[in-house]
């Protein structure tokens, strides 16, 4: 596939070949989310699926919604997808991390944790990388520049508001709107929320309305796939760590990434009371989750990669057809 759309899907996310990585350069753009990042690849093991999953992921309208309201979405996905990609050329090296190195990927993490403080998960990521490799003297560099780069950002909310971000000031306005009871969460109230807010919101916008039957199915049908291949990946490499078999870090440190992110959602909502365990908030584990589920699904045989690959395919059709409708609907009411 040499299409301009092929190409992108192919190169957006280079860390799904686990074969040859070449890093050709880095574009940041703003008329397309598939143009964030553009490196070239070669030797995919199977370049449709991954250029399904990629679409699924990148072209539903939840994202798609994010990433052009106000809001620091898009370059949180840029520095993220280098984040990642960064973390690919060195567990495929077998070349010391050097000092610098760690400065810069320090400096890197510190730039994503103040696009959104939920980024603040990769600090372990990155601790968990450099221990893994054993560069014990490039740890307190990498953790010193991801404090110091957003310290100032932190510094001047406490100064100036009072509050190392600006939560205090929205969170009495949003408890009136989701929680005008006041009523402390629970665990169990997380739970329940985590089909409607979490899978739902994930693939849709959260101010989209009550969708068709086909489009409820799709998102449910995207998100089981999604868990299922997190898991899948997660409990793999953990049976090879018990049978002190050959595992792959890059897959454990992608499943960390994603854990850690939902954890701390659930920490924030059972703390604060508010729904924070939204599937906008998982925005920010894109990349290894588009990666966990390349790599769960592409050992099938290729008919059934082919099937899956069209499926997903379909269902970011249907979702983003859905709410396409409903943006017409809206616009036409006034002309009634």
């Amino acid at each position: 596939m040499h299409s301009n759309a092929g190409r992108l899907g192919r190169e957006t996310l280079c860390f799904a070949n686990h074969r040859s990585v070449r890093a050709d350069r880095v574009r940041v753009g703003h008329d397309t989310l598939l143009s964030v990042v553009d490196f070239r690849w070669e030797n995919s093991d199977d370049p449709f699926l991954f250029f399904s999953i990629l679409c699924a992921f990148t072209l539903t309208p939840g994202l798609l919604m994010r990433t052009v309201t106000v809001g620091n979405l898009q370059l949180t996905l840029v520095l993220c997808a280098l984040f990642y990609h960064r973390l690919l050329v060195w567990d495929r090296s077998t070349r010391p991390i050097t000092s610098s190195d760690a400065a810069w990927w320090g400096f890197l993490t510190g730039c994503i944790i103040v696009t959104h403080y939920f980024n603040v998960t990769l600090i372990v990521v990155g601790v968990v990388f450099l221990l893994l490799r054993k560069a014990y003297r490039a740890i307190p560099i990498y953790l010193f520049l991801s404090v110091v780069i957003p310290l100032p950002w932190f510094a001047f909310n406490y100064f100036h508001y009072g509050s190392l971000t600006g939560w205090k000031f929205v969170y009495s306005p949003m408890m009136d709107i989701v929680n005008p009871d006041r009523t402390p969460y629970s665990v169990s109230t997380v739970l329940d929320q985590l089909v409607p807010r979490f899978f739902h919101i994930f693939w849709n916008p959260q101010e989209s309305k009550r969708m068709i039957l086909l489009s409820d199915l799709a998102s449910k049908y995207l998100s089981g796939m999604t868990c299922f291949a997190v898991l899948g990946i997660g409990v793999w490499q953990l049976k090879k760590l018990v049978k002190k078999e050959s595992w792959q870090s890059l897959d454990i440190l992608c499943v960390l990434g994603v854990i850690l992110n939902f954890l701390l959602l659930v920490y924030m909502s059972l703390a604060n009371s508010v729904p924070c365990v939204m599937g906008r908030y998982l925005y920010l584990s894109l990349w290894p989750l588009i990666f966990l589920t390349y790599r769960f699904f592409v050992v099938l045989p290729a008919l059934y990669r082919r099937a899956i690959g069209g499926s997903l395919i379909i269902c970011a059709a249907m979702l983003t057809t859905n709410f396409l409708a409903q943006v017409m609907v809206e616009q036409l009411k006034p002309l009634q």
